[in-house]
């Protein structure tokens, strides 16, 4: 991702004006095909009511779909047997390419692709060694995959291997990479996972610099050495590829305190804006290691934002909204509406709340969380409309969503449809905070420690909240 990274940014600076593409594979590359394989021995189970697949794991399969019979021998299944599923191995697995739920993108590799299809004049084209015959097949089930991440493929930008079996793989798909040319792109890099497919096309255009990228996953072909300018990787990994001057210039950053002192005057001198202030914390003591519950505390930290021009997202309840302390000290310090948040929970108190907000600060953001339609998603997303519909009426015009909950970009994409605001929260690193921001919400609310360099992509996948250096420069 690093190399793709510099790749791209030496080819836009050398040709600001051309179309520039970036051309994958499917099979192996986009899509695991361990899914597929899996899908398509069960399928078998089911259709011959046998049981020799029952046990089978997706961690069992650790071959090529051509290299079936391997497997057929390890599960001690006898000849005749074989034969039957042999003979019906390849049918069933061409009639599955259209069956969505056999298919699984790796992880990350849809938000790389969004990536690339939001920058100007940047493309992504499709070479797969596929039958022109799957071509609908295909790019329904890729575009299905894709519509939560907000990518589309489209059927130009498909090459696929003409209906004709004396035509290999291999010079199938060095005509895709001269399709591409002559249609007036500009091909920076192209990901296989079959070294032998990146060799030849890099022997066919020998006067081009191509990035070479081999998707490290299953394939077929020998692992022998790649000529040509290659990279091998098995992580699609955005926090290789973006850094904080690619990060979309709309998106408001919301920071969330720790209520750490030192981390508050590192972030007045950074240039993240927002940053969110629980009402609770200074008024009922939570926090004892901080000092906080005080009035006057309250109001000294936010005349401190005020002097450094900061704006303020307020975590806010039915009780500490009515307190006369808490919003005298907001109106004493005379900070602009426009640079006010309120944030509090529909089902605390209601609805009532929000009306008030709304009534006396008519130019500030006021949020919700919205998790609650999760619930009614799919058959009930016209009545989840509606509710929202009616929470707007009542003051608020932005929708906070969970990261971390199920389903959050089918929800995100909802909301999009109908036309509201939304801001993201929890999205407990790096690697799912730019996924967050590729979805280009209108803000995002993240736990930033400003105090530290530290940064372990060996946990990337885990419940943290550090994200690098290179976001704490975001604006």
């Amino acid at each position: 991702m690093e190399k793709l990274a510099s790749q791209y940014k030496k080819y836009r600076m050398l040709y600001p004006n051309d179309k520039l593409m970036i051309v994958f594979d499917i099979d192996g590359t986009i899509l695991d095909m361990r899914f597929l394989i899996l899908h398509v021995l069960k399928e078998f189970d089911k259709n011959y009511k046998t049981s020799h697949f029952k046990n089978l794991k997706i961690k069992d399969i650790d071959f090529h779909e051509d290299h079936i019979i391997k497997l057929l021998d390890k599960l001690s299944i006898n000849q005749g047997d074989q034969r039957i599923i042999l003979s019906q191995y390849e049918r069933l697995l061409i009639s599955s390419t259209a069956v969505l739920e056999a298919h699984r993108p790796f992880r990350g590799v849809m938000d790389v692709i969004r990536w690339f299809q939001l920058q100007p004049h940047t493309y992504v084209g499709l070479n797969t060694g596929r039958p022109e015959s799957l071509r609908a097949n295909t790019l329904n089930t890729l575009n299905n995959l894709a519509k939560e991440y907000r990518v589309v493929f489209r059927d130009d930008l498909l090459f696929m291997k003409q209906n004709n079996d004396q035509v290999d793989v291999i010079n199938s798909k060095c005509k895709g990479i001269e399709y591409f040319k002559k249609m007036g792109y500009r091909v920076f890099a192209v990901v296989d996972n079959e070294p032998e497919n990146l060799h030849a096309i890099h022997q066919a255009n020998e006067e081009n610099d191509i990035l070479l990228l081999h998707a490290d996953t299953i394939f077929k072909s020998q692992n022998t050495i790649i000529s040509g300018n290659v990279a091998k990787g098995k992580i699609y990994s955005l926090s290789k590829l973006i850094t904080h001057r690619d990060l979309p210039k709309h998106i408001q950053f919301v920071w969330q305190w720790d209520y750490n002192p030192k981390g508050f005057e590192h972030f007045l001198n950074s240039p993240v804006h927002w940053i969110e202030l629980d009402l609770h914390k200074f008024k009922s003591g939570v926090s004892d290691r901080t000092n906080l519950n005080n009035s006057s505390m309250l109001h000294k930290y936010i005349l401190m934002l005020k002097e450094h021009s900061k704006k303020i997202k307020f975590k806010i309840n039915e009780k500490l909204f009515h307190s006369k302390d808490v919003r005298h000290i907001i109106d004493e310090c005379g900070i602009d509406h426009s640079r006010l948040w309120f944030h509090g929970d529909i089902n605390d108190p209601g609805l009532t709340m929000f009306r008030t907000l709304r009534a006396m600060y008519p130019e500030a953001i006021i949020s919700s969380p919205v998790d609650i339609i999760s619930i009614y998603t799919g058959r009930y997303a016209l009545q989840a409309k509606e509710m929202l519909s009616l929470f707007k009426k009542c003051g608020i015009n932005r929708f906070s969503l969970n990261w971390r909950i199920n389903g959050k970009r089918q929800i995100f994409n909802l909301l999009k449809k109908w036309g509201m605001e939304i801001d993201i929260y929890n999205t407990n690193n790096l690697e799912s905070f730019l996924q967050a921001a590729l979805l280009m919400p209108d803000s995002i609310t993240m736990h930033i420690d400003f105090t530290t360099n530290f940064f372990d992509d060996e946990k990337m996948i885990h419940h943290i909240d550090i994200i690098d250096d290179e976001i704490r420069k975001t604006a």
